[in-house]
């Protein structure tokens, strides 16, 4: 019944304290070239009979249709490991304008393997002949080589990676990296930023991505947040934006082991808008469609179930995208600067707020801030030095709670405001902008002289 309520209230909504304005500051205009966010579904529509399932195939026209229909502009290949099945992903791809990760089975096997020093011939004439063949599609975006890699295979990727930026610079090498919970020695490094910094040291990746799921607890009596989740953003970006990269981070969007099943919208939003916070330029799911394992009874269900059925994470997540899509043209001509961790209770900080190493205290723009319950703030900067905040509310989402937040700003007139995939101009009054965030809920603001 409360998503019902948040869906029918969420149009007739005024963010601002002072009513809906009459725009007497003047609007800031952007450009409509920009990189849009990144929106990739990792595990993309299964090939037959995956992992012995005895399903259909479901690379078909329309099964990227959805994808598309929900919002996707990447995917990732999973079960797609030979030619045939990939050249009909691409296809399908192509005429739906999803760009495509394509996985190859060898390049994965020489990473993980054991240490060497050079790339095998083979493997070189392996890499050329097959990926020549996917060349001629446009959706052919690069490949998904690796995931979760230790220090030990950093070496072999750099050697896959130095061949295929000779052959295909124009296509994305992608690994997906451990997040900072992974023990010592699966990260292989002292620590995790030397995980980082190794990493990009070696293979001089163009992004920076990995995985942390912080919504834990599949019993609503276990329900807790991963108490390293906002120090491994902090890391990330700060890595990323040292190394002039952009960042992509992995969201849950299915039950599995002791991670919850994030059915709701906010569910989705609050992961989304937390790492927009933190100027994430991309989220990935875990997973697209279901996982085809039926011996793993942990497993709920992603945004497609193992039977092909879309379910409500399918329609949480087509509702953030929109809001993003909508957002995009603003938050992605902003370069991310910091960010202000904000506790409600300032008498019980989580730990994700305690463990900050680098959180911004205040910004020049801002003569205050508060919230009732704990809040996000992250500050940006476009090309001209105007300033940008991304507000998220960042209560557990399990708890449903509404945020009331007001931030002062010293020299606004008015903001521009996008929330819930609406624009909005608002006079301020004394600086003064007060609003309200609904659980997962974010917005970005524009102060304007």
């Amino acid at each position: 019944m409360k998503k019902l309520i948040s869906l029918l209230m969420c149009g007739a909504i005024c963010i601002g304290a002072s009513a809906c304005s009459t725009k007497t500051a003047e609007e800031p205009v952007y450009p409509d070239s920009y990189t849009p966010f990144r929106f990739a579904a990792y595990m993309t529509p299964p090939t037959p009979n995956a992992l012995n399932y005895g399903n259909p195939n479901y690379i078909t026209d329309l099964r990227y249709a959805e994808m598309a229909e929900c919002g996707f502009d990447y995917g990732y290949a999973i079960y797609e490991s030979v030619p045939e099945h990939i050249k009909a992903a691409l296809g399908y791809a192509e005429k739906n304008n999803i760009k495509y990760y394509v996985k190859d089975n060898e390049i994965t096997w020489f990473i993980t393997g054991a240490s060497q020093k050079e790339l095998p011939e083979s493997l070189k004439t392996h890499i050329k002949e097959t990926m020549d063949e996917y060349v001629p599609y446009k959706s052919f975006a690069g490949i998904i080589a690796a995931d979760e890699i230790s220090k030990s295979c950093f070496g072999n990727a750099k050697l896959v990676k130095e061949y295929w930026d000779s052959l295909y610079p124009d296509k994305e090498f992608f690994i997906n990296l451990l997040p900072m919970v992974a023990s010592p020695s699966q990260l292989g490094t002292r620590d995790y930023q030397d995980h980082l910094d190794s990493y990009i040291a070696a293979t001089k990746t163009e992004m920076l991505s990995y995985d942390y799921y912080p919504l834990i607890g599949a019993q609503d009596n276990e329900k807790v947040l991963g108490a390293q989740h906002l120090r491994n953003l902090e890391i990330a970006v700060n890595t990323a934006k040292k190394n002039k990269i952009p960042l992509y981070t992995f969201i849950l969007t299915m039950g599995h082991m002791n991670y919850r099943t994030p059915d709701h919208y906010d569910d989705i939003a609050w992961q989304i808008y937390s790492s927009m916070a933190y100027g994430a330029k991309g989220a990935q799911t875990f997973t697209y469609w279901t996982t085809m394992d039926k011996t793993d009874n942990t497993i709920t269900h992603g945004l497609i179930d193992q039977e092909g059925n879309r379910t409500p994470v399918y329609d949480a997540m087509k509702e953030v995208i929109a809001e993003v899509r909508a957002m995009e043209k603003y938050y992605m001509q902003f370069e991310y600067q910091g960010t202000i961790p904000y506790a409600g209770n300032p008498d019980l900080v989580q730990n994700q707020m305690s463990i900050l190493e680098t959180p911004l205290k205040s910004h020049e723009a801002l003569s205050g801030f508060s919230a009732e319950n704990d809040m996000l703030i992250g500050t940006f900067a476009d090309k001209d030095g105007r300033d940008g905040f991304m507000v998220t509310n960042y209560c557990d989402p399990c708890l449903d709670k509404e945020n009331k937040i007001e931030l002062t700003f010293k020299d606004a007139s008015a903001v521009l405001t996008i929330y819930k995939g609406k624009k909005q101009m608002t006079d301020l009054k004394k600086g003064k902008y007060s609003f309200t965030l609904k659980s997962g809920e974010g917005v970005f603001i524009i102060p304007v002289k």
